[in-house]
């Protein structure tokens, strides 16, 4: 069954960096583009965490790269996406 992309919606973005962050849909185009609020902590020079949101516009769902093990920086897909084989055995996210 195909998911909607509707506002509140769990995602994960893709950084550029290729980490996958928490994020929340919070507006959807009629072109199939989502706005994002993106969610991070990340660590700063000293070792400390940093918190921070961070809002995206016009972001397409994710596609996998050619290698099908990475996705394509700059777009988001659902959590369970990224380990479909948790969703085959039935069971939660894995961590």
């Amino acid at each position: 069954m195909a998911r909607e992309q509707t506002e509140g919606r769990v995602v994960h973005y893709v950084a550029y960096n290729g980490r996958c962050l928490a994020g929340m849909i919070i507006g959807v185009d009629s072109d199939g583009y989502c706005d994002l609020v993106v969610f991070t902590n990340m660590r700063n020079v000293n070792g400390e965490k940093n918190f921070g949101v961070q809002f995206h516009s016009r972001i397409l769902r994710a596609v996998r790269l050619s290698d099908e093990a990475t996705w394509k920086p700059g777009t988001f897909h659902w959590p369970t996406d990224e380990h479909p084989e948790m969703i085959e055995e039935g069971g939660g996210d894995g961590r």
